[in-house]
C-alpha cells in the first residue's frame, strides 16, 4: 500500500512538473516584435500636446511606440527630474525630462553628451548607452529594440524625429 501511494504521488510530482515547463521561447518573441512594427504610425498631425514629459509620452503612444502605463525610473542619475519607462514586446523606451532652469553639473554632462556623440554615460562603471536628445535639450530618449533590419531602423529614426522635434 505504501509503495502504491508513493508511486502515485510521484507521478503527480512529474505531472505538475512538466506542465510548469516554459515551452517554446523562441516562437513566444516573434509575434511581440511584428505587433509593435504594426502598430507604429504617424500621430495625429492637427492634435495639441501639452508640453511637458506627459505629452511627449502622449504624442510617442499616438505613433504607436508607446504602450499602457509606463513605471517611474531613477532619473537623478543622468541630472534630469523626471523619467519613465516603457516596455512593449521587444522594444523598450526610457524617456527623461530635464528641467532647463535647473540644470545640475550631472545633467550639463549628460545634455552635451548626449548632443556631441548621441550616447550618454549612466554610470561610470557602464558603457554609454545610446540616447536621443531633444533639440530644445529638454528631453532625453533611450530607446532598444530588439529587433533588427530596415524596418527596424525606420521605427527608431521615427520616434527619435518625435522626440528631437517636440516643444
Amino acid at each position: 500500500m505504501k509503495r502504491y501511494l508513493l508511486i502515485v504521488v510521484a507521478a503527480c510530482l512529474v505531472a505538475t512538473l512538466a506542465s510548469c515547463g516554459a515551452g517554446d521561447l523562441s516562437t513566444s518573441s516573434a509575434p511581440a516584435e511584428e505587433t509593435v512594427s504594426s502598430q507604429v504610425s504617424e500621430p495625429p498631425v492637427n492634435k495639441d500636446y501639452t508640453e511637458d514629459l506627459a505629452g511627449l509620452i502622449q504624442k510617442l503612444t499616438d505613433a504607436g511606440f508607446i504602450a499602457g502605463a509606463g513605471a517611474p525610473m531613477r532619473a537623478d542619475f543622468i541630472g534630469a527630474f523626471e523619467g519613465y519607462r516603457f516596455v512593449n514586446g521587444g522594444l523598450s523606451i526610457e524617456l527623461y525630462q530635464y528641467d532647463p532652469d535647473g540644470l545640475t553639473d550631472v545633467s550639463k554632462r549628460c545634455i552635451a553628451e548626449a548632443k556631441e556623440t548621441n550616447q550618454v554615460t549612466v554610470l561610470d562603471t557602464y558603457d554609454p548607452v545610446p540616447a536621443c536628445l531633444s533639440d530644445n535639450e529638454k528631453y532625453l530618449m533611450f530607446y532598444k529594440d530588439s529587433a533588427t533590419g530596415e524596418e527596424a531602423d525606420a521605427r527608431k529614426a521615427q520616434a527619435e524625429e518625435i522626440v528631437r522635434e517636440f516643444p
